[in-house]
C-alpha cells in the first residue's frame, strides 16, 4: 500500500510543470534547491540534507520531494518509508493548492 502511494505521488509530481515549485519560491531558494540536488547527484548526501531540509521545512515543494526521496532510500537521512510518504504527501498537497490558485 505504501509503495503504491509513493508511486502514485511521484508520478503525479512528474506531471506538474517545473515552474509550479517556483510559484511562491524566490529565485535564491530555487537556486539553493538546485545546489542541493547537485549535492545529491554527486552522492554528497550530508551536504544535500543541509541545503534541502530547511527549504523543505519552509515549504519548498521540490525540496520536500527531494527529502522524501532521500528518506525513502536512506540517503543522508535514516530510511523511513512512513516519513518519506509524509514528505511526498505534503509536497503533492502544496502543488495542488498552488495549481488551484493559478
Amino acid at each position: 500500500m505504501v509503495v503504491k502511494i509513493i508511486f502514485m505521488l511521484t508520478f503525479a509530481l512528474l506531471l506538474v510543470p517545473s515552474s509550479v515549485s517556483a510559484f511562491e519560491a524566490t529565485l535564491e531558494q530555487d537556486q539553493l534547491v538546485e545546489q542541493g540536488v547537485a549535492f545529491y547527484n554527486d552522492n554528497e548526501y550530508k551536504k544535500a540534507k543541509a541545503v534541502l531540509l530547511p527549504l523543505a521545512e519552509a515549504g519548498h515543494t521540490k525540496a520536500m520531494n527531494m527529502i522524501g526521496l532521500m528518506t525513502k532510500y536512506g540517503k543522508g537521512i535514516p530510511l523511513n518509508l512512513e516519513l518519506s510518504c509524509d514528505w511526498y504527501e505534503h509536497s503533492a498537497k502544496k502543488i495542488i493548492l498552488l495549481q488551484c490558485t493559478i
